[in-house]
């Protein structure tokens, strides 16, 4: 069992923070996905609607991005890394021979922001596929 100070450890804070963005950028994924959907079915609401969904959740993205950044920093200074602009990378390396577990995790999160990151760029591409096909049917 944990302690809380083991919860509230700057370790556990990184994974948390991670946590965080694999959640926002799953919803992001479900509304990229959902705004396909709009766009096939010519639902200009829909459309609109997805569009305001993504904009505020780049915007609480980005929130939660400057937060991990803030996170890895102070880690990285705690840790000895002398990395002016540290990374994720460099934290999980470092931990992978100090702390197996926490390095397993962080590596775990980060391949989950990673492919969810392919997966919303992918379906972006494809929806803008989608609207640039959908513009030359009307002007043709």
């Amino acid at each position: 069992m944990e302690t809380n100070q083991n919860l509230n450890s700057p370790r556990e804070k990184l994974h948390q923070s991670l946590q965080e963005l694999i959640g926002l950028h799953r919803q992001l994924y479900e509304v990229v996905k959902s705004e396909n959907e709009a766009i096939t079915n010519a639902d200009v609401k829909g459309t609109y609607d997805a569009a305001a969904a993504k904009e505020a959740l780049i915007h609480w993205i980005h929130q939660a991005e400057m937060s991990r950044q803030t996170v890895v920093y102070t880690l990285s200074k705690e840790e000895g890394l002398e990395s002016e602009n540290p990374s994720l990378r460099e934290l999980i390396s470092l931990y992978q021979g100090r702390d197996s577990e926490i390095a397993q995790k962080l590596q775990t999160d980060f391949n989950s922001l990673i492919i969810l990151v392919e997966r919303i760029q992918k379906q972006n591409v494809l929806n803008g596929q989608l609207v640039e096909s959908s513009l030359k049917h009307i002007h043709n």
